[in-house]
């Protein structure tokens, strides 16, 4: 990542302190709160307008947004209607779209993909320290949506690179 402005800068900060909150929450209570979800979407909105980071600009902003919150909503009630409970948490909806706003529509793909990866890998270490698994096990999705936010939001072009390798 390039170097950050002063209000970029600020923004990472603020913007780092919601997801430390959201982790701390989500692994406890199973629960994302909307004041933190709505608090990282709109810094996100904020940065896009004021001083946009490398490939998010106010319109990709807008557009990651709405395609996060429309694709998880779909899975969402997908899985409520095939199942008749919840897959995940509306939270989690919440928190696609709000990290939307700072990655933009082309980025989303990859943090589904770390973020579904490793909830997978963290699903996995709980159970065999806790020597305990079953399929209707409870387990935050919160934190691994996080990590692939992060991943995507630091280290933007690793997907297209790996797929350029593989190909």
């Amino acid at each position: 990542m390039e170097w950050l402005s002063g209000g970029q800068a600020l923004a990472i900060i603020l913007l780092s302190g919601c997801l430390m909150a959201h982790l701390v929450w989500d692994w406890r209570e199973l629960i994302l709160p909307d004041l933190i979800n709505a608090l990282i979407w709109l810094i996100g909105m904020v940065v896009a307008l004021t001083a946009p980071l490398p490939g998010c600009s106010w319109t990709q902003a807008w557009q990651g947004s709405l395609l996060a919150l429309a694709t998880a909503w779909g899975f969402y009630e997908l899985v409520w209607r095939l199942r008749g409970e919840e897959g995940f948490g509306f939270g989690d909806v919440k928190l696609f779209a709000a990290c939307g706003a700072w990655l933009g529509p082309a980025k989303l793909t990859g943090m589904v993909l770390v973020g579904s990866l490793s909830s997978l890998i963290m699903m996995a270490a709980i159970a065999l320290i806790s020597r305990q698994f079953h399929f209707r096990m409870a387990m935050p999705f919160g934190p691994g949506l996080i990590v692939g936010f992060l991943v995507m939001l630091l280290w933007p072009d690793w997907l297209p690179m790996l797929m350029t390798r593989l190909l």
